[in-house]
């Protein structure tokens, strides 16, 4: 309940078996009570199952939002979208969140390289760096490992 009423879901992807905890946890904080929640795999009779949409948005290849939005919820994360980037923002966001996780580009990568900002916020929980876009250079890729605690960087381009 705690998570929820910090990252306050737009909607919340379950597996079946957890309807009765997440929708009593909900139904616990008044302002998502109404957060509609939907099944990926299996079924349950009070959910909605979206496999027949996301086969839909694979065979259009939206890459980006499968890749951000529905494969992260498809392996039962958390993504926290932002109408408007800053590197602060960024950094706030990840820190009050917990995240474990950095999905990021080049460009932010190199930002938070040379940024002095990475110390205002506690980020001790990111235990992987996922970028995408380009390939980073090996001095970035050593900074980031060092400012992470040697957190892996996955990279995706091509």
């Amino acid at each position: 309940m705690h998570y929820f009423s910090i990252c306050k879901p737009k909607l919340v992807a379950i597996d079946p078996s957890l309807y009765a905890s997440v929708s009593e946890a909900l139904s616990n904080i008044p302002s998502l009570r109404k957060v509609p929640i939907i099944s990926l795999i299996g079924g349950h009779p009070r959910l909605k199952n979206v496999s027949q949409w996301v086969e839909a948005m694979i065979a259009i290849k939206t890459k980006g939002l499968n890749v951000v939005g529905l494969l992260s919820v498809w392996l039962g994360s958390y993504t926290k979208l932002m109408k408007k980037y800053s590197l602060d923002q960024l950094l706030r966001l990840s820190s009050l969140c917990m995240a474990n996780t950095l999905r990021i580009v080049p460009s932010i990568a190199l930002a938070m390289t040379k940024t002095e900002m990475l110390d205002d916020y506690d980020l001790r929980n990111i235990k992987f760096i996922m970028c995408a876009g380009a390939a980073l250079q090996p001095e970035v890729i050593q900074v980031l490992q060092k400012q992470f605690n040697q957190a892996p960087i996955f990279q995706g381009y091509g």
